[in-house]
């Protein structure tokens, strides 16, 4: 009894925990593009970072911090590496509308009885888009596209037999025309297995980092200071405001339920995402 309840006020803590960060940030004001009413709308840039990754996950709306133990699993708590048995690798593409395609691919490799290191590629791209303006509505006849890459390295284990981590350094870039945004962001995941009844406490927060700004060809322009002033034309670069990449923190708990009923395997799972 003593430990049933130490661990559920290990539980209670963790849950108390992860509700006062998502308070927190939601209550943080945010340079950058955002505006003084605390609103972040509109004030995040990568936004294909948030797009889940995996049959299963998808599936369970998302709900798979405390349970993923697959290489997919690197998307939604990297601490999930660290119940990979052997070589392990993924492959996931996705075709969306007005063609567009998500794809992920990643690995994973063992290093000794309790760590793992891992590799993932994710991307989303679109096909060729027509270049219109308001003189030719119809189309220039150019073309452009839209590219965005995530490419992490991503290390994780069990600490002890009851907690794992996992850790993930990413280099993000956001690309369309001839502009790209380039930056590396973290991931950072917890799990911790209560010892009662299989029930798991996950807790993750992805895609920290500084701000992110497009440069490239396509904001070059060369033009006169003064219309009016008889002078050469001088280079000139457009100014673009920094963004933030979409921060995401996920907490979870899962358990077996039917283990308790009638001793059945069957899992029970309540997950809280906020991103």
């Amino acid at each position: 009894m003593k430990k049933l309840l130490l661990n559920f006020s290990m539980v209670l803590s963790c849950v108390m925990a992860g509700a006062i960060l998502v308070h927190a940030e939601e209550t943080k004001s945010s340079s950058g593009t955002s505006t003084g009413d605390f609103r972040k709308v509109g004030a995040s840039g990568g936004q294909f970072l948030k797009i889940g990754v995996g049959a299963r996950a998808s599936g369970m709306a998302g709900a798979y911090g405390s349970i993923g133990s697959d290489v997919t699993s690197l998307y939604w708590n990297s601490a999930g590496i660290a119940d990979i048995q052997g070589l392990a690798a993924n492959f996931t593409y996705t075709s969306w509308f007005a063609g567009f395609s998500h794809n992920f691919v990643g690995g994973c490799v063992p290093i000794g009885d309790k760590y793992r290191a891992a590799v993932t590629l994710t991307s989303f791209s679109s096909g060729n888009i027509p270049i219109t303006t308001i003189e030719k509505e119809s189309g220039t006849g150019s073309n452009y596209q839209v590219s965005d890459v995530a490419i992490g390295l991503s290390f994780g284990g069990h600490v002890t037999d009851q907690f794992a981590f996992g850790a993930t350094i990413k280099y993000v870039q956001n690309a369309f025309a001839s502009v790209s945004a380039t930056g590396v962001a973290f991931d950072l995941g917890t799990i911790y297995k209560t010892g009662f009844q299989g029930t798991r406490v996950a807790f993750s927060i992805h895609n920290l980092g500084g701000q992110q700004s497009y440069t490239g060809a396509d904001l070059n322009r060369t033009s006169k200071t003064v219309a009016e002033q008889n002078a050469n034309p001088v280079d000139a670069q457009l100014l673009t405001s920094p963004y933030n990449l979409p921060l995401i923190f996920r907490a979870g708990i899962s358990t077996d339920v039917m283990s308790i009923v009638n001793g059945e395997n069957a899992t029970w799972m309540m997950q809280i995402i906020n991103g």
